[in-house]
């Protein structure tokens, strides 16, 4: 009851000074929205531990000029820092943010986005495919066949799920590719593609 009756006192004097009672609401939700915003990137960037094998050694590389903002390593780049570097077990190319088309047989042509990485990308991370297999080495090599590891999402809603899916071959920006494998659904890496295919194009 004395619970009660101070939270009467309260509304009553909060229904005194709208215009104080407004802003003091506007403040408080304010400050609680950016807490969890801030607890949420603390949580997803620094305390959540990444879902690969050893994420405390990876290291992210990449270039930055006066008058340009981050970019991609040069191919040149890469060499040297492979040739140069001995602290690093392997260094891998990453180029993200690509597009796509898709053709399959009794289909219509879809875009999807897409990854290029080095042949080692998967090994590094530590991570393996769910079903099929990830990339072995040299298949970056511009020699290798066409290859190509669809992300869980692309697997799911372009195949169905399909099992059989690896070995099918499917058509990517006219270039035939065969599928080798399927990634786990926790990979989302880089910038959440639906593939990715070796970087020798």
């Amino acid at each position: 009851m004395e619970i009660a009756r101070e939270l009467q006192h309260a509304a009553r004097r909060l229904a005194r000074t709208p215009s104080f009672t407004l802003i003091s609401l506007a403040t408080l939700s304010l400050a609680i929205g950016a807490t969890t915003a801030v607890f949420n990137l603390v949580n997803g960037v620094i305390l959540k531990p990444l879902d690969f094998a050893r994420p405390d050694r990876l290291v992210y590389l990449h270039d930055f000029s006066p008058n340009e903002e981050n970019r991609a390593i040069s191919p040149q780049d890469l060499l040297d820092y492979r040739a140069q570097t001995h602290s690093c077990t392997d260094v891998v190319t990453i180029d993200p943010e690509l597009s796509l088309t898709l053709v399959r047989p009794s289909a219509p042509a879809v875009r999807l986005s897409a990854a290029r990485v080095g042949a080692t990308f998967f090994s590094v991370l530590g991570v393996k495919a769910q079903l099929g297999r990830t990339f072995i080495a040299g298949e970056d090599s511009r020699n290798a066949p066409k290859v190509v590891v669809l992300s869980d999402r692309a697997w799911r809603h372009y195949f169905a799920g399909d099992s059989s899916v690896v070995g099918r071959q499917v058509t990517l920006n006219d270039a035939v590719r065969t599928v080798i494998g399927v990634a786990p659904r926790f990979l989302t890496y880089p910038d959440n593609p639906e593939l990715w295919y070796p970087a020798h194009d």
